[in-house]
């Protein structure tokens, strides 16, 4: 995993979250989440795998000594 990959998942989460909101405001509106609703099903496996691959990172750190 790339060194940044901590900086890409905040960018997705930041994208996931401005996603839901408009996602709320067009269903208060009556309008059409289609767009909103693939995103945010895109974004939220990608993040899951991230967030194990960091912690799988974190954990063989911490039992290196190196953390």
């Amino acid at each position: 995993m790339e060194a940044n990959w901590g900086s890409k998942l905040g960018l997705i989460a930041d994208s996931t979250l401005v996603t839901v909101y408009e996602r709320n405001r067009c269903r208060a509106n009556s309008l059409s989440s289609t767009s909103q609703d693939k995103t945010i099903e895109k974004n939220m496996p990608r993040q899951r795998e991230g967030l194990k691959q960091l912690e799988a990172e974190l954990s063989q750190a911490e039992q290196d000594g190196s953390v």
